[in-house]
């Protein structure tokens, strides 16, 4: 019994010491490692295992794997392969990430079938995990920055073969990336069969340093090409990088910029206002050719570096410079500020100046320009201006849109009785004494409406007489503002009033004389009638009856002025029907056997030229009535009136009776009493008469444009 102990355990002291060699040796390893049973349950576990976990051997032997671990996905991921190795009994490798003290590692697993369980080596990977996915990220990282660039970027060998590109290489031809590799890269954006006879590529490869190009292509499209040569560790080049830009925007704004850069230039060379560039420091970087020339310089290009001391006195240089150095600390502009120059030799001229902050891209002020403009003359103009104003006799003033006074002269001040600075304050309103608020407020609106006008009314003094003035004013839109000239004419009213006074008189003295002398005739016709009752011979009453007539003729012209509103002119037309009335009353003719008809225009004439042509028109239609419709024979007289484009008056007096026999002569005749008004035409109102007897007589008088000045 005791010999078979002793041969018992002499055979299993070199398994035990096998055994304590073999766990010596997995506890020496730096890698951790483990045993477990069928069921899962740990049989071993090695000191790395206790290094890396903090779980102590004897806390881990017999038990399960949720016993130590929790239920994680990589957990039950493990476990599943496991049970597979145990299944398959084939050895299984993979790789798991496990969260211990806080920290995520990455493990490779390898487990072993055995004869009792499982071994299971397990190596930390976490460090090579994450250096590899620096690796991939520096790749991604260095892909989406190539594949965002908006350069064609092209990676090739020194025979010009294409080994990668970025996206937008591929996409200018419309391309996958992929698909270029291998192909020639002047076939893929050349189109042609060889290399390029300009290629910064094959340049980078023959000097080994970078070379640059600008290609246009034939779709009129302009390339920026850059070429980068690749070398290995032993300084032999293996290849080019080819970065491509499409420039052709900016050459475009490049171009843009130089005809801005000329249009610029035209204008600084032509302009006649001074344009000036300064500095921070207000030195003068560009100036235009007029200010050259105002700064008795040959070259704009002189005044560079200099400054306002250079060319001024030093009065005006020192407003000007802090006038500037104000604009760049504040960054508030200058506009049209009037400033007086002083040059050197005491001269002295004007300018209206805009001067403004200079910025940079960045919106950093780095200097000043301005724009000036002679004004010189103008100010010269104002104040020889302003001289006349101050001493016209005629008051002046300025208004505002809303009628107040914004600036008056003395003339008006002592027109009026205020003073200048008592009209400052006041308005049109204040001193208007004729029209009302309204009426005013519809006069403004026709003087915006047409620029100026012309009137009269009144105003009241300061001790509150009323004066009658004219005014001329004329409206400038631009200003918005009134500029007013005022006439005092209280003197000529007064003086206009009397000579209205005056003519009245007259008048009525001349209606009073008309009517006199219409009287007058009246009794002498009525003499001449009473007269002709005791004359018992028929020619002499034929006489005094013609006589009658004349007389008659005349007293009706005193008599339509005496009517009229206008002393100086008759109505011709409304005279001859007046006249043709009172023939017809004195040759007692029924209106069954003649008609008189008048027509034609209103003509107005003078007194000496209606009387003359009253009697001559009498005597031609007595003529008529007479002579011209023997018997019962029935018919009509005609006066027609007519005024020429040539202003002569043309008189038709026409009937359709027996008319005249061919042999008859004016001159000759002294029974029709035509001699009297052939010179009452032709030598009293320098006209002219003839006549037409067919179907009748017709006889045309024709005066001259003059027949309405008086004759003396």
């Amino acid at each position: 019994m005791n010999t078979s102990h002793k041969k018992r355990k002499k055979a299993e002291r070199p398994l035990l010491e096998s055994e304590e060699f073999y766990r010596e040796l997995a506890n020496s390893i730096t890698d951790v490692f483990f045993a477990m049973d069928e069921k899962l349950r740990y049989t071993y576990w090695n000191r790395a295992s206790e290094k890396l976990t903090g779980i102590s051997a004897k806390d881990t032997i017999g038990k399960y794997l949720y016993d130590l671990f929790p239920h994680t996905p990589h957990t039950r991921n493990a476990e599943k392969i496991y049970r597979k190795v145990l299944k398959t009994q084939r050895p299984h490798t993979f790789v798991n990430e496990y969260q211990i003290k806080g920290k995520n590692l990455f493990f490779e697993i390898s487990a072993y079938p055995t004869k009792h369980g499982l071994s299971v080596f397990v190596k930390d990977i976490t460090e090579r995990k994450q250096m590899k996915q620096v690796l991939l990220n520096s790749e991604r990282e260095k892909s989406a920055i190539l594949n965002a660039m908006s350069e064609l970027v092209a990676y090739q060998d020194t025979n010009h073969n294409i080994i990668w590109t970025n996206k937008a290489a591929a996409q200018s031809v419309n391309e996958n990336a992929e698909n270029l590799q291998g192909r020639k890269c002047y076939e893929i954006w050349a189109g042609k069969e060889n290399e390029c006879e300009i290629c910064p590529v094959a340049e980078a490869i023959k000097t080994e340093k970078m070379q640059q190009e600008e290609i246009t292509t034939p779709d009129g499209r302009t390339w920026s090409i850059r070429g980068y040569p690749v070398k290995n560790k032993t300084g032999n080049i293996i290849g080019v990088i080819e970065v491509t830009l499409n420039i052709t925007e900016r050459k475009q704004i490049e171009e843009s910029l130089g005809k801005e850069r000329d249009l610029l230039n035209v204008l600084m060379n032509n302009v006649l206002d001074f344009i000036y560039f300064k500095d921070i420091k207000s030195r003068f970087i560009r100036v235009n050719k007029a200010l050259a020339q105002k700064f008795n310089i040959i070259n704009p290009g002189q005044a560079v570096g200099k400054t306002d001391f250079d060319f001024f006195t030093e009065e005006h240089a020192r407003q000007a410079f802090e006038d500037e150095q104000k604009i760049i600390q504040t960054g508030h502009p200058v506009v049209d500020l009037e400033e007086k120059e002083t040059w050197p030799d005491r001269q002295e001229t004007w300018v209206s100046t805009t001067k403004m902050p200079m910025r940079d891209e960045t919106g950093n002020i780095v200097g000043t320009f301005g724009i000036s403009r002679d004004i010189t003359e103008r100010k010269r103009a104002e104040y020889k201006y302003g001289l006349i104003i101050k001493t016209t006799l005629d008051g002046f003033w300025i208004n505002d849109s809303k009628g107040r006074f914004l600036e008056v002269n003395e003339s008006y001040c002592s027109m009026i009785g205020y003073t200048r600075e008592e009209l400052l304050t006041m308005s049109i309103t204040d001193i208007e004494a004729l029209e009302k608020p309204d009426e005013t407020a519809q006069r403004i609106k026709k003087i915006i409406k047409q620029g100026h006008d012309r009137f009269e009314t009144q105003h009241r003094r300061k001790d509150s007489k009323i004066i009658d003035v004219e005014i001329s004013i004329n409206y400038v839109p631009m200003e918005r503002q009134y500029f007013v000239f005022v006439r005092n004419i209280t003197d000529r009213k007064l003086a206009e009033e009397q000579i209205q006074n005056d003519l009245h008189e007259k008048e009525i003295l001349i209606r009073e004389l008309y009517h006199r002398t219409k009287n007058n005739m009246q009794v002498i016709s009525s003499m001449l009638k009473l007269k002709a009752r005791y004359i018992r011979n028929k020619e002499v009453t034929a006489t005094f009856k013609e006589i009658d007539n004349k007389i008659l003729t005349m007293a009706l012209v005193h008599q339509k002025l005496y009517e009229s509103r206008d002393l100086s002119h008759i109505n011709l037309k409304e005279y001859i029907n007046d006249l043709v009335s009172l023939i017809k009353q004195s040759q007692i003719i029924s209106s069954k056997k003649l008609t008189f008809l008048t027509e034609g225009e209103d003509v107005n004439v003078l007194i000496d030229t209606a009387i003359p042509l009253g009697i001559a028109i009498n005597e031609l239609v007595t003529n008529s009535l007479k002579y011209g419709f023997p018997g019962n024979r029935k018919g009509e007289i005609k006066i027609h009136l007519q005024l020429t484009e040539k202003k002569e008056l043309v008189i038709d007096v026409s009937d359709n009776g027996v008319g005249l026999s061919k042999d008859f002569e004016i001159q000759k005749d002294v029974h029709l009493g035509l001699k009297m008004v052939t010179d009452l035409i032709e030598h009293q109102l320098q006209g002219k008469i003839s006549f037409k007897s067919k179907q009748g007589l017709q006889w045309q008088i024709l005066l001259k444009k003059e027949l309405n000045k008086p004759r003396i």
